[in-house]
Order: structure tokens, then C-alpha cells, then sequence
């Protein structure tokens, strides 16, 4: 799993179907330091970094992989789409869900809103497990 902690708090997690999280931005945060100190903005490689994480937790549940040496392990994200910037006081609501199962292969999609408006979108979201 990841060792970025960019969930703050868990909503709600329903095994082999969605995962919603939210995260706070805050100034104190090193990124926004550099990333642009006079119009600090949340890269998006954070961004996927957060669905990639709830994603890891939405699988561990509906895998019963806490507790066993199962593997995830991200294979793909594309068709990815950033809509508006995330800066320090916005408070991202982050949203996967599985879309299907094949074998060893999980597809799942994620979004970020921020009051209610779509900030990010990720259509392609591939696992595999171990």
C-alpha cells in the first residue's frame, strides 16, 4: 500500500462496490511551499495519489485482504481529466467505485468534487491481485 497519506478521513466504504473520503488542504502543507508559492495549487499527481489510495482500501475490503499477504498492485489509471484547480481551505471529496471484476484484475473509476463540482475524474482505474 501507499505510504502518501492524502485521505484524511474514511465516509464510507461499501466491499466490491465504491469508497468515498474526504481530505483538507491546508497552507502549513510542505507542497504548497513550492508548488506555487504565490498561487499555491494541489499537483495532480496528488490528486491521483488520493483515488489511488482509497482505491487500495475499497480492494483490501472487498478482497478480506487486511488480514492476508494479498498483493495490490496499481497496473493502470487513464483517460484522466483535471476540471478545476484544489488550493489551501478546500475540503476534496474523493469517490472511487468498482466498475467490474475479471479474475485477478479489478477496474474501478474515481472522482474528487469540491462543494459539489467535479475537480478531477479518472474513467480508468486497474488492479491487480495476489
Amino acid at each position: 500500500m501507499s505510504h502518501i497519506d492524502m485521505i484524511d478521513k474514511i465516509i464510507e466504504i461499501v466491499p466490491s462496490k465504491y469508497a468515498i473520503a474526504t481530505r483538507g488542504l491546508t497552507m502549513t502543507e510542505d507542497i504548497f511551499s513550492c508548488h506555487f508559492p504565490k498561487f499555491p495549487i494541489l499537483p495532480g499527481v496528488l490528486m491521483l495519489q488520493a483515488v489511488n489510495e482509497l482505491s487500495e482500501r475499497l480492494i483490501a475490503k472487498s478482497e478480506n485482504a487486511d488480514n492476508k499477504k494479498t498483493t495490490i498492485c496499481l497496473k493502470e489509471m487513464g483517460k484522466v481529466k483535471f476540471y478545476k484547480y484544489c488550493r489551501p481551505g478546500d475540503t476534496l471529496k474523493i469517490c472511487v467505485k468498482i466498475v467490474k471484476k475479471e479474475k485477478k484484475k479489478i477496474f474501478l473509476s474515481g472522482k474528487i468534487e469540491r462543494d459539489n463540482n467535479k475537480v478531477f475524474q479518472v474513467k480508468k482505474i486497474i488492479y491487480e491481485i495476489d
